[in-house]
């Protein structure tokens, strides 16, 4: 019989090509006794992905934000799913335009959230969500 529970730490992994988003989500996230790697690109984060277990990846839809159409994350999060990693997704971003939440559910995330709803980001509300999605993602494993 298997007593282990899940750690209310995980590995998080953060991909979004605003460095000020990184850095905060980092801080915060570091704060509540994660760790967490971060990256700026998609290449870089396919490389992260090749070589950690990550609980759970903050993915941002553009990674390009001076290419008007860039999904570079929703390119991520179906390799994530289709590799069949036990990695749970968040998808968080500033553009999106309408349906983008019923498609980004149906390639496979668990979260999906704006960056700047109307009344800011629920830092709590995103604490919580964090820290379910990582006991959700060490299940797999017991």
């Amino acid at each position: 019989m298997n007593l282990a529970t899940p750690s209310s730490q995980g590995l998080i992994l953060i991909v979004d090509d605003q460095k000020n988003w990184r850095e905060t989500l980092d801080e915060l996230l570091q704060a509540d006794g994660h760790q967490v790697q971060t990256s700026s690109s998609l290449d870089e984060a396919r490389a992260l992905l090749l070589t950690k277990d990550f609980d759970v990846a903050i993915l941002d839809i553009r990674l390009l934000d001076e290419r008007r159409y860039d999904i570079q994350g929703l390119e991520l999060l179906q390799e994530i799913k289709t590799a069949g990693l036990r990695t749970c997704v968040l998808v968080m971003t500033g553009y999106a335009p309408p349906g983008t939440e019923t498609h980004v559910q149906q390639i496979g995330a668990e979260v999906f959230t704006f960056k700047n709803p109307p009344q800011g980001l629920d830092i709590v509300q995103f604490r919580d969500t964090i820290r379910e999605l990582v006991q959700q993602a060490q299940m797999v494993h017991l």
